[in-house]
């Protein structure tokens, strides 16, 4: 009676956990929008100046400024080089949170932007999300803490037999 509460206890924790993530992956992409949209803003007058001068090709602005001998004209190029650079980094991003649920959070395990995972993570507000998705997700969630939990109880009970055999 007690394990059936124990094991009820521990899937009923996966899947509040396997709820609420979903929230955290919405507060995540709004960040990363928020940061995509600030380095579009940003780059918008360069890439006027690009459209103007050379042709709308950023590579080639990038390189106006790198060749010039005024250091702060050269290094200003090197700044425009980490924004566009960032930008492509912030669409591919964005671009993986058109996947499923469980892509974007293997998206966000092996891939996502440490940084801005603490970030979000420091503002977090707990939200348990029901949509289709999220419920699944909740459950296999619920179901994997509910399976690992079974799998070393029996894995430490067994061993405890053994152990109790041999002695």
């Amino acid at each position: 009676m007690v394990r059936n509460l124990i094991y009820t206890a521990v899937f009923a924790a996966g899947v509040l956990v396997g709820g609420i993530f979903p929230g955290y992956i919405a507060q995540y992409e709004q960040r990363l929008d928020a940061q995509f949209d600030q380095v579009t803003v940003d780059l918008h007058p360069f890439r006027e100046i690009a459209a103007r001068y050379h042709g709308g090709s950023m590579a080639a602005l990038i390189e106006y400024h790198m060749a010039s001998e005024d250091r702060t004209f050269h290094d200003e190029g090197l700044a425009i080089r980490k924004m566009v650079a960032n930008e492509t980094r912030l669409e591919t991003a964005r671009a993986a949170f058109e996947a499923s649920l469980f892509e974007q959070a293997a998206y966000l395990y092996f891939d996502g932007d440490m940084e801005l995972s603490k970030t979000t993570w420091d503002a977090y507000t707990p939200v348990f999300v029901t949509t289709r998705d999220a419920l699944l997700f909740a459950a296999s969630v619920g179901l994997l803490f509910f399976s690992a939990f079974y799998l070393s109880v029996s894995i430490i009970r067994t061993v405890g037999r053994r152990l109790t055999k041999r002695a």
